[in-house]
């Protein structure tokens, strides 16, 4: 303190005003490059010639501004400002000071210094005709970081800095540095605001907009938030609810069971909890309606006070919806066990009928009952023909039923496809040459699979009956096993497929899905025998194996079938079989 004996030195005073009116200036605006121009014009006169100001932004320095009180000198300056910024391996001045943290002072500036500065001819042209005597760099640090620097410099025809202007500056420079942080912190905070008050209107228009409805309540159980979806889905108008207990959108019989739920989880360590997932809970309309719902609680720590969101769905619609599909399949299983009922009384009632005029028929054939002319046994013939096509369409009609309602017996066992594609092969193998095609067996090693060898044989049957049906002859007819798909495989997993090829038609693609459904055929009666069901059949007995039956090829360039089979069993290990079920050999070719 200065006793009224010892009065400060004019010296001094000069400084504390000057220290008070940049204070001043720099509290003034939180603009920080406009009030550092105006504390570097303000400390001219006092502290050197001229100054130069430097920042430290995004972890480059970047030279605000060179300011002379020369005008001639500041327009040297300015041009030296656009060539020569500070690089951060420069041994002396700002980027020395803001690594070292220290302020520095140097004199006399040699013109062997300005040659090592300068970063061209042009740079050191403007450097000497500048007449730098010498400088004082002073670090602006705070918080510990280091945000910028100021350099002083002094005329080469004048003194060097005193240690009294090193403390001026440093003093001047710790109020800089303050106010340039707090400007720094309070553009943060701007923006911080900026992006809360954004994400809190982009939050508030997707509550808004949310069709399920999003209610908050505090520890009372009092509403604070009712977004429009819940407006529609309750009837409640947001100010009809606003302050109202929430048990008033809950029916009276789940009021206290509600109220136990919400204690129970606020006490409990979860954040998050789907509500009703042991039972179905409601909800209740203005209009005294109640109505299913999901619905999932959470809570949070709001200003000290706990606060719980509740997001519900009316579920409503869902519900009649699947009402509406058990409904359904309940008539298609009632339609189904009907038709599977008919049939099976057809078979009883119009296939033993069949039979016996079958039976009948062949009498006559066999002419026990008298000689025939030619033109009685040809008419006998066709009815006999017409007889046994009649119980064929019968029987696929049944296994069909009971296929489409999985009533057809399935007795799954370790088997070898290519044995048992061998042994369907050479079933047709006469039927084939008679017809003039040749059968060609592409298969190898034994493929061992784990499903009902009956059924493949009807399948792989029904496949290489078609093929020979609707091949002109001669034709080719190739049975192979691919374990390494081969094809397309109708799903994930490994599998391993029967394929049939034969050198026919082939199929157009938008029949490839159609030839599967009931009575469905490409050619008439005339260009080939059958009712379109074989192929009905032979997918639902694939799909009944856990497998699938599927068409390709080119049209004009024949088709290939392919019956998919799981090469897993059911436990997912590879089927294996017992020795006996090894072939000796291929079928023959």
């Amino acid at each position: 303190m200065t006793s009224p004996d010892h009065p400060p030195s004019p010296t001094r005073e000069r400084d504390l005003s000057f220290l008070v009116e940049a204070t001043r200036l720099l509290a003034d605006s939180l603009d920080v490059e406009t009030t550092l121009a105006t504390v570097a014009r303000l400390s001219l006169p006092h502290l050197g010639s001229w100054c130069m100001v430097d920042l430290m932004e995004a972890g480059h320095m970047r030279r605000l501004a060179i300011i002379h009180p020369d005008a001639d000198k500041q327009a040297l300056a300015e041009q030296l400002l656009e060539g020569w910024p500070p690089l951060r391996d420069d041994p002396l001045g700002v980027p020395s000071a803001m690594r070292t943290r220290r302020s520095q002072v140097v004199f006399p500036v040699t013109d062997e210094m300005l040659v090592a500065a300068a970063r061209s001819a042009k740079n050191l042209a403007l450097l000497r005709a500048l007449e730098i005597g010498s400088f004082m760099t002073i670090p602006l640090v705070a918080r510990g970081d280091v945000l910028g620097a100021i350099t002083y410099v002094s005329p080469n025809h004048g003194d060097s800095f005193t240690p009294r202007d090193l403390v001026l500056g440093e003093d001047l420079a710790a109020r800089v540095a303050i106010a340039i942080d707090n400007s720094r912190l309070m553009r943060h905070a701007e923006r911080a605001l900026a992006a809360a008050e954004l994400s809190e209107e982009r939050f508030s228009r997707i509550i808004g907009i949310a069709a399920e409805a999003i209610i908050s309540v505090d520890e009372a159980q009092r509403v604070i938030l009712f977004n429009e979806g819940a407006e529609h889905i309750f009837g409640y108008r947001e100010g009809e609810i606003m302050g109202q207990s929430l048990a008033v959108l809950l029916p009276e019989r789940a009021r206290a069971v509600h109220e136990q739920h919400v204690r129970a989880f606020g006490e409990s360590p979860e954040v998050a909890r789907r509500m009703g997932h042991r039972h179905e809970i409601a909800g209740r309309r203005k209009n005294g309606e109640e109505f299913p719902a999901e619905a999932s609680i959470s809570k949070l720590e709001v200003g000290g006070e706990r606060v719980y969101t509740v997001v519900l769905r009316d579920t409503t619609e869902a519900r009649n919806a699947v009402l509406a599909q058990e409904k359904l399949l309940l008539a298609v299983t009632q339609a189904t066990v009907a038709r599977t009922r008919l049939l099976r009384g057809v078979t009883h009632d119009v296939k033993n009928p069949l039979g016996a005029a079958d039976g009948f028929a062949q009498l006559l054939e066999l002419e026990l009952r008298g000689t025939l002319l030619p033109e009685q046994a040809k008419l006998v013939a066709g009815v006999r023909r017409g007889i046994r096509s009649a119980l064929a369409i019968i029987t696929d009609l049944l296994d069909l039923s009971l296929a489409e309602s999985g009533g057809l017996p399935v007795h799954r066992a370790p088997v070898d496809l290519a044995a048992v594609a061998g042994e369907a092969l050479d079933d047709h193998r006469g039927v084939a040459e008679a017809a003039g095609h040749v059968l060609v067996w592409e298969g190898g090693a034994p493929v061992p699979v784990y499903t009902d060898p009956v059924r493949v044989r009807e399948v792989l049957g029904n496949l290489l009956t078609n093929a020979i049906k609707y091949t002109p002859a001669p034709g080719r007819i190739t049975l192979w096993i691919g374990t390494d798909a081969g094809g397309t495989p109708p799903g994930p997993g490994r599998w391993v497929a029967a394929h049939v090829r034969d050198t026919g038609p082939g199929i157009p693609p938008e029949a490839r899905e159609s030839i599967f459904g009931e009575f469905h055929r490409l050619h008439s009666a005339a260009q080939a025998s059958g009712h379109g069901l074989g192929l009905a059949i032979s997918r639902l007995i694939a799909r009944l194996l856990d497998g699938d039956l599927t068409v390709s090829g080119e049209p004009g360039e024949g088709a290939t079938f392919s019956l998919w089979l799981p090469a897993d069993n059911e436990k997912g290990q590879v089927a294996a079989f017992p020795e006996p079920l090894h072939p000796a050999g291929a079928p023959s070719a």
